[in-house]
């Protein structure tokens, strides 16, 4: 099997340098330094990057381990970078280790690096996956996501779509899984015959630099009759954890995981 044929979940764990009475979500910023960091390392790769018409990477906004408002200085944050192929995780990787001690500064806010998080079990979000293994994933009844930032798709000629129907979903989530999979778990182009069962669902708001976005966040349920489609959509949902889910998935978007077994 080949090296790039696995997906990551790396975990950035940050103390807070300065006390704030907010905690930002720093999309854009977070997505500038995971750059700033590959190219570090490979700077040909970063340019790849830049170039990619599907992104390999999935970046989510910045969290706090507890949902208290104000944070002080020394206080332990944390995102999350879901990457598709192996080169870019280890340029990553290999970027933060070389930019060491330095301080580290996000839209003016000051941090420090505590610690990078890949090995399951030393952060509930990091790991890695072979897509070999995604692929063995069992078809279930009834398939629930979790949309944990705002998420929305292109519909049609510059429409944006903010309700996750079963094809925007699994149409994307299968685009990117064609992109990045070894050739022979690719999945030909079906039309998706799926339905919504329950939801849970309300917009958000997520602001990216200068520009509001709008998505759903909350939990979604749907149903395949068929069972080739029930079987995909079962591997796909696994996937979305790496991938994202919709638009600008490496701003902070889209962060998606399966609550189905």
């Amino acid at each position: 099997m080949s090296l790039e044929a696995i997906a990551y979940s790396v975990v950035v764990e940050l103390a807070v340098a300065k006390t704030r009475s907010k905690l930002p979500l720093l999309s854009h910023a977070l997505h500038a330094q995971v750059l700033a960091w590959i190219a570090l390392a490979d700077a040909n790769l970063a340019k790849q990057l830049h170039m990619a018409q599907v992104s390999p990477l999935s970046i989510s906004p910045l969290r706090g381990k507890s949902p208290k408002r104000d944070i002080k200085a020394g206080d332990r944050v944390y995102f999350r970078v879901g990457i598709l192929a192996s080169p870019y995780a280890q340029a990553l990787l290999s970027g933060i280790e070389q930019w060491g001690d330095r301080a580290l500064t996000l839209n003016n806010h000051p941090f420090q690096i505590v610690s990078v998080l890949t090995l399951p079990g030393s952060h509930i979000l990091a790991g890695a996956t072979p897509y070999a293994l995604l692929h063995q994933t069992q078809a279930v009844t009834t398939l629930t996501l979790a949309f944990q930032s705002p998420t929305s798709f292109k519909q049609g000629n510059n429409n944006i779509q903010p309700l996750p129907l079963p094809e925007l979903v699994f149409g994307g989530l299968q685009r990117r899984w064609n992109a990045f999979a070894p050739e022979a778990l690719r999945f030909e182009r079906i039309e998706w015959h799926g339905w919504v069962s329950a939801y849970t669902l309300k917009t958000h708001r997520l602001t990216i630099k200068n520009s509001t976005q709008i998505g759903a966040q909350g939990q979604i349920s749907y149903e395949f009759r068929d069972p080739v489609q029930a079987k995909r959509a079962a591997i796909l949902a696994q996937f979305a954890f790496f991938a994202g889910v919709g638009r600008k998935t490496a701003l902070g978007m889209g962060q998606c995981q399966s609550l189905s077994t």
